[in-house]
């Protein structure tokens, strides 16, 4: 009996080494498993980043070829008022279509705030026009019209054209529109 106690005892030392080994594995395996899952996630973040960064490129490349296009379109814009703040000049520039008209008598009101505008880092800006002419015709009014039109975004909101003793009487109310970017964007 004496010589199967030493083996038991030899048995139970295997046994608990085994055991640990198996242990110290599974825990091996596991940690591995989460090492590889966490590589994995990180391999997927940076496939993401790397496919973000080109498509900034790409979209930073298409913008440099585009740019000088739009460049020229830019400044007429703003040379035409339309872009950035209104124009102080635009009773001169209505008086520049004096000779489209008989008589004319205009006023020009405080600018205001566009009311159709939305929510965008834009801000739109109306300076309203009230206009009563006396012409000679309609094609008149339609020429005095493209000159307000060439001197900024001028809409013309109503126009009423009533004949007159020798003339046509027309009253129109429309204004420049100008944009420009709002300060905090």
């Amino acid at each position: 009996m004496m010589s199967r106690l030493p083996r038991l005892t030899d048995l139970r030392g295997s046994l608990l080494a085994v055991s640990l080994a198996v242990v110290i594995a599974a825990t091996s395996v596991v940690l591995s498993q989460r090492q590889l899952e966490h590589a994995r996630r990180q391999l997927q973040s940076a496939h993401q980043q790397l496919s973000a960064a080109h498509h900034a490129l790409a979209t930073a490349r298409n913008d440099a070829l585009v740019l000088p296009a739009y460049a020229a379109l830019y400044r007429s814009l703003q040379e035409r008022h339309v872009l950035g703040e209104i124009s102080p000049n635009f009773g001169i520039v209505i008086e520049q279509q004096r000779p489209f008209a008989i008589d004319m008598h205009y006023n020009l009101s405080a600018p205001h705030p566009y009311s159709a505008q939305a929510s965008t880092p834009f801000e739109l800006t109306l300076l309203p026009v009230n206009l009563q002419l006396e012409l000679l015709h309609e094609g008149r009014l339609l020429d005095l019209l493209d000159g307000l039109r060439a001197h900024g975004w001028f809409m013309l909101e109503r126009c009423s054209i009533e004949p007159a003793d020798d003339a046509l009487h027309a009253d129109c109310s429309g204004g420049w529109l100008t944009v420009k970017s709002h300060a905090n964007h």
